[in-house]
């Protein structure tokens, strides 16, 4: 799905649909930072705030996905951690695997799609 999820904070999207595999130098470090591995498997994590359409868009497509992909979503709400909103205010959503950031603003389904299937 090239869809995004709804926007937590509503903060525009920007230009860029999409990132590589790599997690970002400014990302806040610590545990709630982080999303790892999860006992049942792989961890996707969406970095959101309430009212963004983006972010929306993007949780709907992923819990979509999750019964067929087997895989714990995880929200993080970037509006009540300073560090996040600072972090991630202008590039909502963010969506890591595993901890390793995938997209902003976008989700790109088949990407997604074909990193989870790797692993298996």
């Amino acid at each position: 799905m090239s869809a995004p999820e709804a926007h937590a904070g509503g903060a525009p999207a920007g230009p860029r649909a999409g990132l590589s595999a790599g997690s970002r130098a400014d990302a806040p470090a610590g545990p709630r930072a982080i999303a790892g591995v999860g006992a049942a498997g792989p961890v996707v994590t969406v970095y959101a705030a309430p009212g963004c359409h983006l972010c929306a868009e993007a949780l709907a497509a992923l819990r979509a996905l999750k019964a067929e992909l087997r895989f714990e979503l995880r929200e993080r709400d970037i509006t009540r951690d300073d560090a996040l909103h600072r972090a991630y205010l202008e590039r909502i959503p963010v969506i890591m695997l595993d901890g390793e950031e995938l997209f902003e603003y976008v989700l790109d389904e088949q990407i997604l799609r074909e990193r989870l299937e790797s692993r298996t």
